[in-house]
Protein backbone atom coordinates (compact mmCIF):
# COMPACT_ATOMS: atom_id res chain seq x y z
CA UNK A 1 0.00 0.00 0.00
CA UNK A 2 1.94 3.45 -1.09
CA UNK A 3 1.27 6.27 1.48
CA UNK A 4 1.84 9.43 1.88
CA UNK A 5 5.47 10.87 3.43
CA UNK A 6 7.39 14.09 4.11
CA UNK A 7 10.94 13.58 3.20
CA UNK A 8 13.51 16.09 4.58
CA UNK A 9 16.88 16.79 4.16
CA UNK A 10 19.33 18.94 5.85
CA UNK A 11 22.31 18.93 3.69
CA UNK A 12 22.25 17.82 -0.10
CA UNK A 13 25.16 16.51 -1.77
CA UNK A 14 24.96 18.09 -4.86
CA UNK A 15 22.76 18.59 -8.35
CA UNK A 16 23.19 15.14 -9.61
CA UNK A 17 22.48 13.53 -6.05
CA UNK A 18 19.55 15.44 -5.40
CA UNK A 19 18.21 14.93 -9.58
CA UNK A 20 18.30 11.07 -8.74
CA UNK A 21 16.42 11.28 -5.44
CA UNK A 22 13.62 13.13 -7.22
CA UNK A 23 13.46 10.92 -10.21
CA UNK A 24 13.22 7.90 -7.69
CA UNK A 25 10.78 9.54 -5.45
CA UNK A 26 8.80 10.55 -8.89
CA UNK A 27 8.41 7.57 -10.04
CA UNK A 28 6.04 5.85 -7.50
CA UNK A 29 5.11 8.77 -6.21
CA UNK A 30 3.82 12.45 -6.58
CA UNK A 31 5.16 15.75 -5.21
CA UNK A 32 2.83 18.22 -3.31
CA UNK A 33 3.16 21.84 -1.13
CA UNK A 34 2.55 21.93 2.64
CA UNK A 35 -0.43 23.79 1.60
CA UNK A 36 -1.94 20.55 0.46
CA UNK A 37 -1.15 18.85 3.26
CA UNK A 38 -2.90 21.69 5.55
CA UNK A 39 -6.03 21.23 3.18
CA UNK A 40 -5.47 17.44 3.76
CA UNK A 41 -5.97 17.92 7.38
CA UNK A 42 -8.41 20.80 7.64
CA UNK A 43 -10.51 20.73 4.19
CA UNK A 44 -10.70 17.10 3.74
CA UNK A 45 -8.47 17.33 0.70
CA UNK A 46 -7.79 13.97 -0.96
CA UNK A 47 -4.48 12.87 -1.55
CA UNK A 48 -2.57 9.81 -2.30
CA UNK A 49 0.89 8.36 -3.36
CA UNK A 50 1.73 11.52 -2.80
CA UNK A 51 5.10 12.92 -1.30
CA UNK A 52 6.43 16.92 0.38
CA UNK A 53 10.19 17.65 0.27
CA UNK A 54 11.54 20.05 3.05
CA UNK A 55 14.66 21.41 4.08
CA UNK A 56 15.71 22.26 7.72
CA UNK A 57 18.15 24.98 8.65
CA UNK A 58 18.95 26.51 5.14
CA UNK A 59 22.89 24.84 5.05
CA UNK A 60 24.31 26.47 1.32
CA UNK A 61 23.62 23.19 -0.14
CA UNK A 62 20.06 24.11 -0.51
CA UNK A 63 20.50 27.63 -2.42
CA UNK A 64 22.91 25.58 -4.33
CA UNK A 65 22.13 22.41 -5.42
CA UNK A 66 18.16 21.51 -4.40
CA UNK A 67 16.89 25.06 -5.51
CA UNK A 68 18.15 24.94 -8.81
CA UNK A 69 16.66 21.39 -9.34
CA UNK A 70 13.15 22.20 -7.41
CA UNK A 71 13.08 25.27 -9.97
CA UNK A 72 14.25 23.58 -12.73
CA UNK A 73 11.65 20.93 -12.27
CA UNK A 74 8.90 23.09 -11.12
CA UNK A 75 8.62 21.04 -7.42
CA UNK A 76 7.10 22.99 -4.06
CA UNK A 77 9.00 22.16 -0.69
CA UNK A 78 9.40 23.65 2.36
CA UNK A 79 12.34 25.48 3.89
CA UNK A 80 12.58 25.73 7.57
CA UNK A 81 14.94 28.09 8.98
CA UNK A 82 16.17 30.03 12.52
CA UNK A 83 15.90 33.93 11.32
CA UNK A 84 18.68 35.06 13.73
CA UNK A 85 20.81 32.73 12.24
CA UNK A 86 20.43 34.37 8.45
CA UNK A 87 20.30 38.03 9.73
CA UNK A 88 23.60 37.50 11.55
CA UNK A 89 25.28 34.90 9.20
CA UNK A 90 25.81 33.11 11.86
CA UNK A 91 26.15 29.00 12.52
CA UNK A 92 23.99 27.21 13.99
CA UNK A 93 25.56 25.98 17.39
CA UNK A 94 25.98 22.25 15.89
CA UNK A 95 27.88 23.67 13.56
CA UNK A 96 30.45 24.72 15.42
CA UNK A 97 30.17 21.90 17.66
CA UNK A 98 30.77 19.72 14.73
CA UNK A 99 33.92 21.63 13.85
CA UNK A 100 35.49 20.91 17.15
CA UNK A 101 34.39 17.79 16.85
CA UNK A 102 36.33 16.98 13.80
CA UNK A 103 39.51 19.30 14.84
CA UNK A 104 40.08 16.48 17.55
CA UNK A 105 38.46 18.67 20.61
CA UNK A 106 36.29 15.95 22.47
CA UNK A 107 38.02 16.62 25.51
CA UNK A 108 38.37 19.82 25.86
CA UNK A 109 34.93 20.18 24.82
CA UNK A 110 34.16 17.92 28.34
CA UNK A 111 36.17 20.30 30.33
CA UNK A 112 34.23 23.43 29.54
CA UNK A 113 30.94 21.67 30.02
CA UNK A 114 32.17 20.56 33.41
CA UNK A 115 33.11 23.93 33.79
CA UNK A 116 30.10 25.70 32.68
CA UNK A 117 27.28 23.38 34.40
CA UNK A 118 28.70 22.10 37.54
CA UNK A 119 28.55 18.37 36.76
CA UNK A 120 30.78 16.10 37.65
CA UNK A 121 33.46 14.39 35.36
CA UNK A 122 33.13 10.69 35.81
CA UNK A 123 29.33 11.68 35.71
CA UNK A 124 29.21 13.09 32.14
CA UNK A 125 32.25 10.89 30.91
CA UNK A 126 29.79 8.24 30.57
CA UNK A 127 27.55 10.08 27.61
CA UNK A 128 28.27 11.45 24.41
CA UNK A 129 29.25 14.96 24.20
CA UNK A 130 26.62 15.47 21.62
CA UNK A 131 24.46 14.02 24.06
CA UNK A 132 25.40 16.34 26.66
CA UNK A 133 25.24 19.49 24.24
CA UNK A 134 21.48 18.02 23.78
CA UNK A 135 20.47 17.74 27.33
CA UNK A 136 22.01 21.47 28.37
CA UNK A 137 19.93 24.97 27.85
CA UNK A 138 20.93 27.20 24.57
CA UNK A 139 22.69 30.02 26.82
CA UNK A 140 24.71 27.37 28.42
CA UNK A 141 25.72 25.31 25.43
CA UNK A 142 26.58 28.62 24.07
CA UNK A 143 28.93 29.41 27.07
CA UNK A 144 30.87 26.10 25.92
CA UNK A 145 31.61 27.29 22.63
CA UNK A 146 31.85 30.40 23.28
CA UNK A 147 35.16 29.64 25.86
CA UNK A 148 36.53 26.61 23.07
CA UNK A 149 36.37 29.68 20.65
CA UNK A 150 38.43 32.38 23.20
CA UNK A 151 41.21 29.83 23.28
CA UNK A 152 41.50 30.13 19.72
CA UNK A 153 42.01 26.17 18.93
CA UNK A 154 38.80 25.62 16.75
CA UNK A 155 39.26 26.65 13.36
CA UNK A 156 35.50 27.57 13.05
CA UNK A 157 33.61 27.46 9.11
CA UNK A 158 31.91 30.78 8.11
CA UNK A 159 29.00 31.75 5.96
CA UNK A 160 27.46 28.12 6.20
CA UNK A 161 24.30 28.75 5.61
CA UNK A 162 22.09 30.99 3.26
CA UNK A 163 22.20 34.92 3.35
CA UNK A 164 19.34 36.70 4.02
CA UNK A 165 19.40 37.96 0.03
CA UNK A 166 19.27 34.22 -1.32
CA UNK A 167 16.21 33.60 1.57
CA UNK A 168 14.06 36.52 0.28
CA UNK A 169 15.21 35.00 -3.37
CA UNK A 170 13.48 31.75 -2.70
CA UNK A 171 10.60 32.93 -0.76
CA UNK A 172 9.82 35.37 -3.99
CA UNK A 173 10.54 32.48 -6.05
CA UNK A 174 6.66 31.34 -5.44
CA UNK A 175 7.71 27.76 -5.33
CA UNK A 176 9.06 27.27 -1.78
CA UNK A 177 7.19 28.11 1.46
CA UNK A 178 9.38 29.03 4.13
CA UNK A 179 8.50 27.68 7.58
CA UNK A 180 9.71 28.48 11.00
CA UNK A 181 12.53 27.22 13.12
CA UNK A 182 12.80 28.32 16.24
CA UNK A 183 14.87 31.78 16.27
CA UNK A 184 18.25 30.47 16.77
CA UNK A 185 17.85 26.27 16.82
CA UNK A 186 17.66 25.69 20.98
CA UNK A 187 16.24 22.50 21.46
CA UNK A 188 12.82 23.49 23.42
CA UNK A 189 12.42 21.10 26.14
CA UNK A 190 15.24 21.93 27.48
CA UNK A 191 14.11 26.18 28.18
CA UNK A 192 12.13 28.09 30.20
CA UNK A 193 8.21 28.98 28.95
CA UNK A 194 9.43 32.18 28.41
CA UNK A 195 12.58 31.22 26.64
CA UNK A 196 10.36 28.70 24.89
CA UNK A 197 7.80 31.10 23.41
CA UNK A 198 10.20 33.87 22.67
CA UNK A 199 12.02 31.27 20.53
CA UNK A 200 8.93 30.35 18.42
CA UNK A 201 7.00 33.41 18.77
CA UNK A 202 10.02 35.73 17.71
CA UNK A 203 10.74 33.20 14.56
CA UNK A 204 7.65 33.36 13.02
CA UNK A 205 7.65 37.31 13.32
CA UNK A 206 11.10 38.12 11.92
CA UNK A 207 10.56 35.38 9.09
CA UNK A 208 6.93 37.30 9.03
CA UNK A 209 8.75 40.26 8.06
CA UNK A 210 12.00 38.65 6.01
CA UNK A 211 9.71 36.52 3.42
CA UNK A 212 6.88 39.39 3.45
CA UNK A 213 4.15 36.18 3.73
CA UNK A 214 2.66 34.65 6.80
CA UNK A 215 4.62 31.86 8.79
CA UNK A 216 1.83 28.73 9.01
CA UNK A 217 4.09 25.70 9.27
CA UNK A 218 7.14 24.74 11.59
CA UNK A 219 9.86 22.24 12.45
CA UNK A 220 10.49 21.34 15.78
CA UNK A 221 14.72 21.74 16.19
CA UNK A 222 15.74 18.18 16.87
CA UNK A 223 11.89 16.91 16.83
CA UNK A 224 11.83 13.78 18.65
CA UNK A 225 8.03 13.56 20.13
CA UNK A 226 8.22 13.87 24.13
CA UNK A 227 11.61 14.50 24.09
CA UNK A 228 12.49 17.66 22.37
CA UNK A 229 9.24 19.03 22.19
CA UNK A 230 6.09 18.52 23.67
CA UNK A 231 2.14 19.92 24.50
CA UNK A 232 3.81 23.07 25.89
CA UNK A 233 5.53 23.99 22.32
CA UNK A 234 2.13 22.53 20.16
CA UNK A 235 0.14 25.41 22.41
CA UNK A 236 2.44 28.18 21.71
CA UNK A 237 2.27 27.36 18.03
CA UNK A 238 -1.27 27.54 18.14
CA UNK A 239 -0.99 30.94 19.56
CA UNK A 240 0.74 32.24 16.69
CA UNK A 241 -1.73 30.61 14.59
CA UNK A 242 0.75 28.07 12.96
CA UNK A 243 -1.27 24.89 11.37
CA UNK A 244 1.12 22.13 11.10
CA UNK A 245 4.03 21.39 12.90
CA UNK A 246 6.89 18.78 11.67
CA UNK A 247 8.71 16.50 14.00
CA UNK A 248 11.67 13.93 13.44
CA UNK A 249 10.13 10.82 14.23
CA UNK A 250 9.61 8.67 11.43
CA UNK A 251 6.57 7.45 9.83
CA UNK A 252 4.24 8.11 6.96
CA UNK A 253 1.27 11.04 7.81
CA UNK A 254 -2.40 10.50 8.02
CA UNK A 255 -5.51 11.80 9.61
CA UNK A 256 -4.25 9.71 12.74
CA UNK A 257 -1.54 12.33 13.30
CA UNK A 258 -2.05 15.43 15.05
CA UNK A 259 -1.40 18.17 12.81
CA UNK A 260 1.15 19.77 15.15
CA UNK A 261 3.46 16.11 15.51
CA UNK A 262 3.81 15.04 11.71
CA UNK A 263 6.04 12.19 11.05
CA UNK A 264 9.37 12.86 8.40
CA UNK A 265 11.54 10.28 6.74
CA UNK A 266 15.14 11.44 5.89
CA UNK A 267 18.00 11.34 3.71
CA UNK A 268 21.20 12.35 5.57
CA UNK A 269 22.85 13.73 2.18
CA UNK A 270 25.93 11.32 2.83
CA UNK A 271 28.27 9.65 0.26
CA UNK A 272 26.58 5.87 1.33
CA UNK A 273 23.08 7.17 -0.31
CA UNK A 274 23.89 6.61 -3.36
CA UNK A 275 21.58 5.44 -6.05
CA UNK A 276 21.17 2.26 -4.99
CA UNK A 277 20.75 3.25 -1.28
CA UNK A 278 18.01 5.73 -2.33
CA UNK A 279 15.95 3.51 -4.68
CA UNK A 280 16.08 0.91 -1.66
CA UNK A 281 15.40 3.30 0.76
CA UNK A 282 12.66 4.81 -1.08
CA UNK A 283 10.31 1.26 -1.92
CA UNK A 284 11.23 -0.32 1.61
CA UNK A 285 9.30 2.95 2.99
CA UNK A 286 5.98 0.62 4.62
CA UNK A 287 8.63 -1.51 6.49
CA UNK A 288 11.45 0.67 6.45
CA UNK A 289 11.01 1.75 10.32
CA UNK A 290 11.43 -1.82 11.29
CA UNK A 291 14.80 -2.14 9.04
CA UNK A 292 16.37 1.01 10.19
CA UNK A 293 16.98 -0.26 13.91
CA UNK A 294 19.91 -2.53 11.93
CA UNK A 295 21.13 0.27 10.04
CA UNK A 296 24.59 1.71 12.09
CA UNK A 297 23.09 5.43 11.63
CA UNK A 298 19.85 4.36 13.46
CA UNK A 299 21.76 2.67 16.23
CA UNK A 300 23.79 5.79 16.93
CA UNK A 301 20.41 7.46 16.95
CA UNK A 302 19.42 5.17 19.48
CA UNK A 303 22.03 5.41 21.73
CA UNK A 304 22.32 9.25 21.51
CA UNK A 305 17.89 8.82 22.74
CA UNK A 306 18.46 6.60 25.41
CA UNK A 307 21.52 8.90 26.84
CA UNK A 308 19.94 11.80 26.88
CA UNK A 309 17.15 10.47 28.74
CA UNK A 310 19.34 9.10 31.25
CA UNK A 311 21.44 12.50 31.26
CA UNK A 312 17.61 13.89 32.35
CA UNK A 313 17.23 11.43 35.37
CA UNK A 314 21.00 11.66 36.71
CA UNK A 315 20.97 15.47 36.76
CA UNK A 316 17.61 16.54 37.18
CA UNK A 317 18.43 18.50 40.18
CA UNK A 318 20.89 20.40 38.42
CA UNK A 319 19.71 24.39 37.18
CA UNK A 320 21.56 23.31 34.04
CA UNK A 321 18.00 20.98 33.48
CA UNK A 322 15.51 23.05 35.35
Amino acid sequence: MMQNFVLTFHKVLSQKWFKDVINVVSSKYKFISSQDIEKYYYSNKKIKKCCHLCFDDGDNSFYDYAFPVLKQMNIPATLFVSPQIITDSSNYWFQDLESALLQGHGSLLREEIAEVTGWHRTQSDRYGVIALFKSMKASLRQEVLDRIRAKSVVETKTKLNITKEQFSQVCASGLITCGGHTLTHPILSNETDEVAEEEIGKSIEKLSFLSGKDISYFAYPNGITDLDYGNREIEILKKYNVKLAFSTDKGFFNKRNDPFSIPRFALAGIPKENRVWITGKIFLLPIWDGLRDMLLRNKYEMVEKKQRIQIRKTFANSYVLQ
